[in-house]
């Protein structure tokens, strides 16, 4: 019985030994132990505080020090090199999350909605990157939960506040081929437990690389009648067509000055007003054509035969690009 005795409080003492030693690991990463870090935590997929790994949804996070560690310049960027995320570089509002287009994808900041009221897109240049603390974008269909801009999806978007008392600041320069500038500005003070505030500034603005190239298929009327103004050799395409020119580069700008005021009721509850102002344009200039004349000039109308014999038409309002400015206000309250 002795015997016995010994060796059952000798194993309950190894198991008590173990099962206390083994919390210690989770902080003694300077030992050399393994080290235990929690997993992301969500609210999209149910509009409640989940574990990631426990969300029934597919959905993907960016958080600031991801925007930072890969320097990425604006929202659409950061979210579009997700998983069953793509971008048309058309237009700023283009994006698809698993076939559906901006229209039935619903885009909230800070918990209320940002799409347009006219046509559901969003020009993500309203929203300053630099402001961003974390996106939430769920793929799959959300409209019993967020209504029925949510057929294809959710992106969530939420604003940085002051962590800590005082005031703290971050600037920011960067400079990038074709003159693309980003330059910011965001101050953030917590000035006690449940008053907050901040302002921000942020511009960027790039001259944009050449682009949407022009293409022509060969006029059997015209090749049949043998009749052209200029000659030229071009860049032809698997389909047969004839590279000739393009609308040139595609120039924008975003400039924004945003703000805001933060009051907590207690851990739980708390009510923010926010201001944003966003001008934006875009353009196209410089418009390019590969067909010169025997002078050398630039041709942008008339027949041109191309080294096959075949004969194209080409037309200057096909060099013509699109050009737009906006001016918006946003005032967003949230409780």
């Amino acid at each position: 019985m002795s015997k016995n005795r010994t060796m059952g409080m000798l194993m309950a003492s190894l198991i008590c030994g173990s099962m206390l030693a083994a919390p210690v690991a989770g902080f003694a990463a300077d030992n050399g132990l393994a080290e235990f870090n929690l997993d992301q935590m969500v609210v999209t997929a149910t509009r409640t505080l989940k574990d990631i790994q426990e969300v029934p949804s597919s959905i993907s996070v960016v958080t600031a020090k991801d925007i930072e560690e890969q320097n990425v310049t604006n929202v659409r960027d950061a979210i579009a090199q997700l998983p069953g995320v793509y971008m048309d570089r058309k237009a700023e509002s283009g994006i698809m999350i698993r076939g559906f287009d901006a229209k039935d994808i619903l885009i909230l900041v800070d918990g209320q909605q940002y799409n347009s009221t006219y046509n559901s897109d969003l020009d993500f240049g309203d929203i300053p990157i630099s402001n961003v603390e974390r996106i939430e974008v769920l793929r799959g269909a959300a409209s019993s939960i967020y209504g029925g801009h949510a057929v294809g999806g959710v992106v969530n978007i939420t604003t940085k506040d002051a962590v800590e008392k005082g005031t703290h600041g971050t600037v920011t320069l960067s400079r990038g081929s074709h003159k693309t500038w980003k330059k910011s500005v965001n101050l953030d003070t917590k000035a006690t437990d449940k008053v907050s505030f901040g302002a921000g500034y942020e511009d960027r603005k790039s001259d944009g690389f050449r682009g949407f190239y022009r293409s022509a298929k060969a006029d059997k009327k015209a090749t049949a009648a043998g009749k052209f103004d200029a000659t030229a050799n071009l860049p032809q395409q698997q389909d047969g067509y004839y590279v000739y020119g393009g609308r040139g580069t595609k120039a924008w700008g975003h400039e924004s000055y945003n703000g805001y005021v933060k009051y907590n009721f207690d851990e739980s509850k708390s009510i923010k007003y926010r201001y944003t102002k966003t001008k934006s344009y875009y353009r196209y200039q410089d418009p390019f054509t590969y067909v010169k004349d025997s002078d050398g000039n630039p041709v942008y109308d008339g027949l041109v035969k191309t080294q096959n014999g075949d004969i194209i038409k080409l037309s200057t309002d096909r060099f013509y690009g699109y050009r737009g400015e906006s001016d918006k206000n946003r005032h967003v309250v949230s409780y």
